[in-house]
C-alpha cells in the first residue's frame, strides 16, 4: 500500500481503509502502478498470485493458503474490496506468499560471485506453537531445495561453491569472524547430509516439513537434530550486531 495509506502505524491506516474516498484514490493508484509494470516500472497487486499465509482472527482462518482472488470470490466481492475488508477486519496482521519471481534472474543470481543464500523467512516447527499459518515454504527448504535442484540436479555450480555460499561468504559479509567454517576455535555449527538425496519436502499450502537427506545438525557442539528428531536443548545463541 502506498504511504499515504500505512502513515502513522495501524490504527489510521485502517480507518482510512474504511472510507470510500480512499479506497476509490487507492483503487486509481494500483491500476495506475498496474500500468507501470507493464512498462518497465511502478507496483501491482496481483490478486491471483498473492496467498495468505497467516491472520489474527479464527474467524477468518479460511483464508490460510487461499489466493486473494479466491478470497474475493468466496465473499462475492471486488478483489480490492476484499483485500481491504481482510486487513481491516485483521487489524493488518496478515501476512502472504507473493509469485514475482524470474527463474532466469534466481539462476544467475546463484552463479554470480558474491551470490550468498538465506532463508529470508522465520523460525517454523511441524510441531507446537511455531507450526501455525502456511509460511513460505522457504522457511525450511531453502538450502536443500538450492543444493538439491541448483547445485545437484541442474549443476549450476560445484557442491563445495554452493557450501561456502551458505557458510564462510554470507558469514564474511556479515562480519560473524567467529563462525561459518570448519576451524579450531570456532562455534561449531555443522550439518551432515546426502548430497544424492537432500530434497525440500515442503510446499506450498503444506511448508510444515523438514528436508530429506539430513543426517545430523549440530549447534555450537551440540546435536541439535538427527534426521526428522529435534533436541530440546537450546544450544544457539542470539546474534547480535556490533
Amino acid at each position: 500500500l502506498p504511504n499515504w495509506v500505512v502513515d502513522g502505524g495501524v490504527g489510521p491506516m485502517v480507518e482510512r481503509l474504511r472510507q470510500p474516498e480512499v479506497r476509490a484514490r487507492l483503487r486509481e493508484s494500483l491500476t495506475a502502478w498496474a500500468e507501470g509494470v507493464d512498462s518497465g516500472g511502478g507496483f501491482s497487486l496481483d490478486f491471483p498470485n498473492t496467498m495468505i499465509t497467516s491472520v489474527r482472527t479464527e474467524a477468518n482462518a479460511w483464508c490460510v493458503g487461499k489466493r486473494l482472488d479466491e478470497i474475493a470470490e468466496r465473499r462475492g466481492q471486488d478483489p480490492l474490496d476484499a483485500t481491504l475488508n481482510l486487513l481491516i477486519e485483521e487489524q493488518a496482521e496478515v501476512s502472504c506468499v507473493l509469485w514475482a519471481m524470474s527463474e532466469a534472474d534466481v539462476s544467475e543470481f546463484l552463479r554470480h560471485p558474491l551470490g550468498c543464500i538465506a532463508t529470508d523467512g522465520l523460525a517454523y516447527a511441524p510441531y507446537g506453537p511455531l507450526s501455525t499459518g502456511a509460511p513460505h515454504p522457504r522457511c525450511y527448504g531453502t538450502y536443500a531445495r538450492f543444493l538439491g535442484r541448483y547445485v545437484r540436479d541442474e549443476g549450476l555450480l560445484p557442491l563445495e561453491a554452493a557450501i561456502r555460499k551458505c557458510t564462510s561468504l554470507p558469514a564474511s559479509r556479515l562480519r560473524l569472524t567467529d563462525r561459518g567454517r570448519v576451524a579450531e576455535g570456532l562455534r561449531a555449527d555443522l550439518v551432515v547430509f546426502d548430497p544424492q538425496t537432500i530434497a525440500e519436502r515442503g510446499e506450498f499450502g503444506r511448508p510444515h516439513a523438514y528436508p530429506d537427506g539430513l543426517d545430523l545438525v549440530v549447534v555450537n557442539g551440540h546435536v541439535a537434530a538427527r534426521g526428522a528428531q529435534t533436541s530440546p536443548d537450546r544450544a544457539g545463541t542470539i546474534i547480535r550486531h556490533s
